[in-house]
């Protein structure tokens, strides 16, 4: 790398931070172009979960919607709450544990197995609140 192409990446780096005011923030454009790539990679689930979920039967729209809604939700209350910025989204391997085991191997429908999960989820809140 020459010294021009050096002085130029600095000019570059020294406008996005005066105009994002990431030094004031504590941040980089280093982090934040590696937090921008960790972000797009993580949308994938917006594609890959609900056509899992479509396997068991769920409509696959719904199964979109879901899908966004959730993650939307939780990464709010994740920000709100803890004050960190984490993306939380469902799981690609439980995903495809409901979806072909519990409903294909297992021969649940989905509206079973989905209640089957929301009782679970009873039961482990109980559990954490009760010690």
């Amino acid at each position: 790398m020459s010294s021009m192409d050096y002085e130029r990446g600095n000019q570059a780096n020294g406008c996005l931070d005066r105009f994002f005011k990431l030094t004031k923030h504590g941040t980089s454009v280093k982090t934040e172009i590696f937090a921008g790539i960790m972000f797009t990679a993580s949308v994938y689930i917006l594609a890959v979960i609900p056509n899992q979920l479509s396997v068991s039967g769920m409509p696959h729209g719904s199964a979109v919607a879901a899908v966004i809604l959730t993650t939307a939700f939780a990464t709010m209350l994740i920000g709100f709450v803890a004050n960190v910025p984490v993306i939380v989204a469902p799981g690609l391997g439980l995903s495809a544990f409901f979806s072909y085991t519990i409903c294909g191997a297992m021969g649940l429908s989905w509206q079973t197995a989905l209640g089957a999960v929301f009782i679970s989820g009873q039961v482990f809140v109980i559990l954490t609140v009760t010690k």
